[in-house]
């Protein structure tokens, strides 16, 4: 696997420094805008080095993308901030981009070459930890995957429904979870 440092510079600049000629899997949570620039740096330095190697294959993994909660327009005066790092992401021309348990199939309609990296494992080891609970589906972007996982475990699910007015959230679950034990499958699932 490629190596490579990142140096930081004072005023916020990045620069990368790649080791060797090999494949390039770049690992990345998703943090920060910041985060972009350096997997930017890391690809570009890459690029320049294997630009006469077309057998190697560069990825990027993304645990968290950055934006994806806007993959839409709320209003005509709001950025499409998906679409922004979507854009940004796609300039890099990675083979192959990883998405985590992406908020929605528009993540991986905008990014080229993407695939989703289900986190089944993860709600099967939280489901079987709290103890079947009721899976709950936080909103239509989730519903899907919270179906399907469902299904695998054999679990009872109940769904929501997310609206927005004036820009809060407005959620309304569809069934009775009063004093029953769940878990809320979406790009993060923690016990509640």
């Amino acid at each position: 696997m490629m190596e490579y440092e990142i140096k930081k510079f004072k005023d916020g600049q990045v620069t990368a420094k790649i080791k060797g000629d090999c494949d390039l899997h770049v690992k990345l949570r998703g943090n920060s805008y910041q985060d972009l620039f350096e997997i930017a740096s890391i690809k570009k330095a890459w690029d320049f080095e294997n630009s006469t190697n077309k057998n190697l294959v560069s990825t990027l993994t993304i645990y968290c993308l950055i934006a994806q909660r806007s993959d839409r327009r709320f209003s005509k005066l709001e950025s499409f901030d998906l679409k922004v790092v979507s854009n940004f992401i796609n300039a890099m021309c990675f083979d192959k981009v990883e998405i985590s348990n992406p908020h929605s199939s528009v993540s991986l309609t905008l990014i080229d070459n993407s695939e989703e990296i289900k986190s089944f494992d993860f709600v099967k080891k939280a489901y079987e930890a709290i103890g079947n609970p009721i899976l709950v589906s936080p909103d239509a972007g989730a519903y899907k995957t919270t179906h399907e996982f469902a299904g695998k475990l054999n679990a009872d699910l109940i769904s929501s429904n997310k609206v927005r007015v004036n820009g809060a959230p407005l959620i309304t679950i569809q069934g009775d979870v009063k004093g029953k034990e769940c878990l809320i499958v979406d790009d993060f699932s923690r016990r509640r």
